[in-house]
């Protein structure tokens, strides 16, 4: 595999500005850290992933995640405006169809490490993160001297630790503080060690971080802080915590200083040298599952200057390089911030944030955005990272018991404790499952089933069946339960509905819309077959008495995968003008493409049936294609496109809305801005990238699905296919010329798809 680098000439921007364009990011999924490379004054951003502000507290005693009781009182009244087609008792009653805003909360800012020095000027200086090593460096020279700084993160122990070296012996001279976020905040010396602690105002949820400081110079101690005199080098090594703990419902565990100072403790046993390798060897032992080439060439430019220089002439060899760092890249991000036994899993950013009231509150969107953020995890090899987004799913369950009585009328009690949970649009690590505050994108209760999608591939990809059984079938089974009970047969459309219910993110309010539908019926289809492995075949066939009535995906007049069921004259006019609806805003080219879930991530559109992936790519041209997508796109719903026009085999497209992806919303530190920064659209980005290259279904794995000319070489190792298997395979002018399948449950054979003809192919290994 190629060495992937992000290299710069000079430091980041200590600003907003800089924070999200020119960082760089290291993690070790649990803790973060954004190095500015600062040369007089650096600044080292730093977050753990249980710091949020929200949830239960003094203040909030009755705290129950946002939930009104007795909602479920408006929810039958909007049900019959809607059959009634009274569009004024609809706008009446959908208010009452929210949450609570107070105690959401919102993911925080834990500090910076500052670090000064005696260098006023400088030369040579260059900035990299190895993201094939998971290694970030800092080189330049001042007075003569070479100074480094190197840095990487360690699941165990878990910490961020950082080597600072001079070429002269005694010329490193340097002071280190912290710099608080928090007006909570203490700080104290204690040996050699700097402390941070406190308890949040909101929460008081504690928090404590310790650096440890070794040196060969002299270590001077002040007021809040560290001097360091006369050295050749440093070695600093941070570790942080809370007392959070993902258990409802008072999510509170131990206080952090005992697992805090053990990480410390222990790699000051070990040493940097040991802990670094160890680091190293770990994350390579994931990083090195997958690689994806079109060229062979390695690229020496610098990053920023490679992204530019993609923007006047994308067909170079730094072009292909990009595209491949970029794909990679996506792989980088997800293993820093979601490992296999981490707390929580990633975020809107994933673990990386320097505000204390960031963007969306930096939470866990459930209507596209978490997602995506996990979408390449499985055909990458990354199988252990998806299992903190699969036990926080599990976590919902018992609060979104809550919702489902609060809104639903559906109860769970000691004679049938599990009888339905649901969560909507957003959620915190505080049980946070009611609707948003804002029906119009609050409202979403199929997305706790889009997610059950997310969890069920775990088996798909693995054929991990005890998995399945412990882990998985299980909230599938009471989020299905939920669905029998909820659903209203509709007699005018013969069929079962969700009601109501509303497309992300713009209306109207209907009954049934294509988005909850298809989601009710992907729930369905993934539960019946997990029942019927496990041998809950009754539980299998009562799913489909309902599936089948379900009727998710219809064809407007126009060609298009109709969004609402009942789209008329009126939609028409949304393909040239955005239409004020009285009951929302309708808008034209919209960023969410939530009707066409059948045919991404789902699979209710395939080979199977040609007709409606015809009808998607109309919805798709409608959406927004190219240029005409606008400048101002979200990264995400780029990325999502990729995927989408990927899965109906139209290459070149896919391919353009690459290129428009790279264009206009990746920063030069290669991070994805909706804006701000997001990291499901670098996600996206690399799922897009290996849905191009394989499609894979119960049955048959088709390569090559979507290659665009642009690609018409290449080679992949380690891209992984549901059955349990994964792939090496090169190709040449666009046809395969080498293919070797693995299989990791014992199968002899694989049904594989390359130019258009299906082979049975052996497995080896």
């Amino acid at each position: 595999m190629k060495n992937y680098v992000l290299k710069y000439n000079s430091p980041a921007e200590y600003s907003e500005n800089g924070w999200q364009n020119e960082v760089l990011p290291i993690g070790n999924g649990m803790l973060g850290m954004c190095v500015f490379g600062k040369v007089g004054e650096e600044h080292l951003q730093f977050n753990e992933k249980t710091l949020w502000t929200g949830g239960p507290s003094k203040s909030r005693k009755d705290y129950m995640g946002g939930n009104v009781e007795n909602s479920f009182e408006y929810l039958e009244k909007i049900r019959d405006a809607l059959c009634r087609g009274d569009k004024k008792a609809v706008l009446k009653f959908k208010d009452k169809l929210v949450g609570i805003k107070d105690g959401y909360g919102a993911y925080q800012n834990f500090g910076e490490i500052v670090l000064r020095f005696p260098h006023s000027d400088f030369s040579d200086y260059e900035r990299q993160l190895d993201i094939t090593n998971s290694v970030c460096t800092v080189k330049y020279k001042s007075g003569g001297v070479l100074f480094t700084r190197e840095c990487f993160a360690s699941h165990n122990p878990s910490i961020i630790a950082e080597k600072i070296t001079a070429d002269k012996n005694g010329a490193l001279n340097t002071e280190i503080s912290f710099l608080p976020a928090h007006d909570t905040d203490n700080i104290k010396v204690q040996d050699n060690s700097l402390i941070l602690y406190g308890k949040l105002s909101d929460n008081d949820l504690a928090y404590y971080a310790r650096l440890c400081v070794t040196t060969d110079g002299e270590t001077v101690k002040g007021d809040g802080k560290l001097g360091i005199k006369d050295a050749s080098y440093l070695v600093f090594a941070l570790s942080a915590g809370t007392n959070y703990k993902n258990e409802y419902p008072n999510y509170r565990g131990e206080l952090p200083e005992g697992k805090v100072n053990s990480a410390i403790e222990e790699f000051l046993k070990k040493g940097y040298d040991e802990v670094k390798k160890d680091a190293i060897a770990e994350y390579k032992s994931l990083f090195d599952r997958f690689s994806f080439e079109i060229t062979n060439f390695t690229s020496a430019e610098y990053t920023d200057k490679l992204l530019s220089s993609y923007r006047e002439n994308p067909d170079s060899k730094d072009g292909r390089y990009l595209e491949e760092l970029l794909c990679q890249y996506g792989r980088y991000l997800l293993i820093s911030s979601s490992a296999e036994n981490d707390e929580l899993p990633a975020n809107l950013q994933g673990v990386w944030n320097n505000s204390n009231s960031p963007a969306w509150s930096c939470d866990y969107h459930l209507n596209v955005n978490l997602q995506m953020c996990y979408w390449h995890a499985y055909v990458t090899g990354l199988f252990g990272t998806a299992k903190p987004m699969i036990r926080y799913m599990e976590s919902l369950r018992e609060p979104g018991r809550v919702t489902a009585r609060c809104y639903h009328n559906i109860v769970s009690d000691e004679k049938n404790p599990e009888n339905g949970w649901v969560c909507h649009t957003q959620n915190t690590p505080f049980g946070w499952t009611c609707p948003g505050w804002d029906f119009y994108w609050g409202w979403s209760p199929a997305a706790s089933s889009w997610m059950m999608q997310n969890c069920f591939d775990y088996y798909a990809f693995t054929e991990d069946t005890d998995y399945l059984r412990s882990d998985i079938y299980p909230m599938m089974k009471e989020n299905a339960v939920f669905w029998l009970q909820n659903l209203v047969y509709n007699k005018e459309q013969d069929r079962y509905v969700s009601s109501p219910s509303f497309s992300p993110e713009h209306g109207p309010i209907s009954i049934g819309n294509t988005y909850e539908q298809t989601l009710i019926w992907q729930l369905f289809t993934d539960t019946e077959k997990a029942a019927k492995v496990l041998g809950d075949d009754d539980f299998a066939a009562e799913l489909e008495k309902v599936r089948v009535k379900l009727n998710p995906i219809t064809k407007g007049r126009w060609g298009q995968i109709k969004e609402w069921y009942e789209e008329d004259e009126w939609y028409k006019s949304l393909r040239f003008r955005k239409l004020k609806y009285k009951l929302h805003s309708c808008q034209n080219r919209h960023r969410h493409a939530s009707h066409l879930l059948g045919l991404y991530p789902g699979n209710a559109i395939t080979d199977k049936t040609p007709e409606l992936i015809e009808a998607c790519k109309v919805s798709l041209l409608d959406r927004g294609f190219g240029q005409k997508s606008g400048a101002n796109g979200s990264g995400w719903g780029k990325a999502n496109k990729v995927n989408l026009w990927a899965r109906a085999k139209d290459g070149e497209r896919a391919y353009s809305m690459l290129r428009e992806l790279i264009n206009k919303n990746i920063a030069p530190n290669l991070w994805d801005f909706h804006p701000p920064y997001q990291m499901d659209g670098n996600c996206g980005y690399t799922s897009g990238v290996c849905e191009m290259l394989c499609y894979s279904s119960d049955d048959v794995i088709e390569l090559l699905p979507a290659l665009p000319k642009e690609w018409k070489n290449g080679s992949v190792k380690g891209i992984c296919a549901r059955g349990g298997y994964s792939l090496d395979f090169t190709w040449e002018n666009g046809e395969v010329k080498s293919l070797s399948v693995h299989s990791s449950c014992g199968k002899k054979t694989a049904r594989v798809k390359t130019g258009g003809e299906i082979k049975t192919v052996e497995t080896v290994g």
